[in-house]
């Protein structure tokens, strides 16, 4: 497992942490248009949600509203652009590989995957949101691997 792979548990809890899911019956609003996608006003404040929830937890004072939610927003434009590009170039994640990371975090939590499952329940996030937070954050992993590689390679000539 790369140094990468191993840090994804931290990436995954700051940037999906205790998400909150939009009511489907509540019309949304696009935030912004990335290409030929979008960002949705609810991920964006599910992200919100995600950060007061954690900087409470953590007992750490809330910067301003307007800062956090321009952050979150550069973000997730971010991660649009990174999955596009990674659509673009082919590259995708398995099952099977998404399996096995999804099971490493569960074992790096000190759980088996049923217990945490049910942790994830209970903090509110379902195991499917979950599942497609690991799959892009894999996606963006392997994207920026295989930039650096090329990078590396035209530098060699």
């Amino acid at each position: 497992m790369t140094n990468t792979l191993r840090a994804l548990p931290l990436l995954l809890v700051a940037a999906l942490g205790g998400a909150i899911h939009a009511d489907p019956a509540t019309i949304d609003r696009i935030a912004a248009v990335v290409n030929q996608d979008v960002v949705l006003a609810s991920e964006v404040l599910e992200r919100y949600q995600a950060v007061v929830n954690r900087l409470a937890a953590e007992g750490r004072e809330l910067p301003p509203r307007d800062a956090i939610m321009d952050q979150i927003l550069e973000r997730l434009i971010v991660e649009s652009i990174q999955l596009q590009e990674a659509t673009q170039r082919g590259i995708e994640v398995d099952d099977e590989t998404l399996t096995a990371a999804v099971t490493d975090f569960a074992a790096q939590s000190g759980m088996d995957i049923d217990a945490f499952i049910e942790t994830l329940d209970a903090e509110g996030v379902s195991y499917r949101a979950f599942r497609d937070q690991v799959r892009q954050q894999i996606t963006i992993e392997r994207l920026i691997v295989e930039s650096i590689q090329l990078q590396e390679a035209t530098q060699r000539g």
